[in-house]
């Protein structure tokens, strides 16, 4: 699995009780409101010892999904024996493009993990 700077933990955000915004929007109303389902939407709660590899990239410059969100997402697939790597972009944000080298790591990566 090969992800962006993802939103892993719905319920993490800061300002549970805002009502308008992409999380409150999917969730049809605040994180405090619909608790329950923002945690069931959570990725970081459906960990399994038999997920495929993960590689997550995150900026630690972003502003729109705390990079806090891969680090758990890559802290309980390393927990759950998942191989997991994290690799941060320094200076970037959110909606990053990748470099060639970025773009061999993630071609390296799915060879390694998913050809037949």
């Amino acid at each position: 699995m090969f992800v962006m700077y993802p939103a892993t933990d719905l319920t993490a955000f800061p300002n549970p009780d805002r009502r308008k915004g992409l999380i409150p929007s999917l969730l049809g109303g605040s994180v405090t409101e619909k608790h329950a389902l923002a945690f069931e939407a959570s990725p970081v709660n459906h960990v399994r010892a038999n997920a495929p590899p993960f590689l997550i990239l995150h900026g630690d410059h972003d502003d729109l999904v705390p990079i806090e969100q891969s680090k758990e997402l890559d802290r309980r697939l390393r927990a759950a024996g998942v191989e997991s790597k994290l690799v941060v972009k320094a200076g970037a944000g959110h909606g990053f493009g990748l470099t060639e080298r970025q773009l061999d790591e993630v071609a390296t990566f799915f060879r390694a993990h998913f050809q037949d």
